[in-house]
This record gives C-alpha cells, structure tokens and sequence, in this order.
C-alpha cells in the first residue's frame, strides 16, 4: 500500500523516484526558519477585508442613530428617576409628618393616661371618704336617739305652727318634771 507524503528535499534535487502529482500537490516549505527571515511578514496570518466608503458611512451612521437613541434613552430614564426621587422625598416628609404626629398622640395619650389615673386615685379617696362621713352620721344618729325623747298621741290643733309645737314640748317637759 503507497503512502502519498512529500519527498524528501534529497529525492526533488536529484529527481529519481520522483512523482509528479507529488511535487504539484506537496506546497509545504520544510524549513519555515528560513522562509519567515526571507521579509514576508504575516504570510499565514489573517487577512481582513477592507471596509469600502459606503459600508463606512453606513456603520458611522448607525452609531450616530444608537448614540442618539441611547441618548434619548439616557434623558428619558433621568427624568423618570427624577420624578421617582421627587415622590420619595414626598414620602419621606410624609412619613416624618406622620412620626412626627404619632410622637405628639402618643405624649397626650400618656398624659390623658396619668391623668386618668389620677382622677380614679382622687375618686378612690373621695368614695372613702365620704363612707367615713355616712359611718359618723349613722354613729351620731344612734348616739342621738338614745336620748330622744318621743312624744305621741297628742291633740292635733286646728293650727299648727313651730312656735305651738315648741310650747306643748315645753309644757310636756315640766308637767314631768324634765326641765
């Protein structure tokens, strides 16, 4: 079975055994020390094609019309977020006005609470005192009707006046030797 690979550099100087498909196919350059010292720069390099007037002025005018749109963009999403820092400050002061008045009700809310607390104390007091004032009347009640005296069964006179229950007292009393 042949195998095709080129000739050694030998067999193509002194072109015995020499195949010509061999020779006409085989491109390759064994010593590429030689060949890169030779002054062709970047022969197995990349080459790129070369931009024409039209396609130049197609692409800068492309990037102008996204510069513009980006631009647009840019101003359109400043004033949005100018508006979005605008209705937070809004809010803030809101909210501070809103702390600001929870602060004041809760203060009142403790006062109106201290107060409230004081009147039950005073009303506490005031109930104790006046169960003492109803105790000492109700002492100086039975204190004093040990020494009533009780009258009945008197003749009702046609007209009665203080000064007529007063004297038939008086009279009772000395008929009994009281006073």
């Amino acid at each position: 079975m042949p195998i095709d690979r080129s000739p050694p550099r030998q067999a193509l100087v002194g072109g015995a055994g020499v195949r010509p498909a061999a020779i006409t196919n085989a491109d390759s350059e064994p010593n590429l020390a030689t060949e890169s010292d030779s002054g062709s720069s970047n022969k197995y390099g990349r080459n790129k094609r070369k931009r024409t007037g039209s396609q130049s002025d197609e692409f800068d005018s492309f990037v102008a019309e996204m510069k513009t749109m980006f631009h647009g963009w840019k101003i359109q999403q400043n004033t949005q977020i100018e508006s979005l820092q605008l209705s937070i400050n809004e809010i803030k002061d809101q909210n501070n006005c809103i702390q600001e008045a929870i602060n004041f009700m809760s203060t009142k809310y403790e006062e109106i609470k201290d107060r409230m607390h004081k009147l039950e104390q005073e009303k506490k007091e005031n109930y104790e005192y006046t169960r003492t004032l109803e105790m000492k009347i109700e002492s100086l009640e039975r204190s004093s009707k040990v020494s009533t005296l009780e009258i009945r069964n008197l003749p009702m006179a046609k007209t009665e006046c203080p000064d007529s229950v007063t004297d038939l007292v008086i009279m009772t009393g000395k008929a009994l030797n009281v006073f």
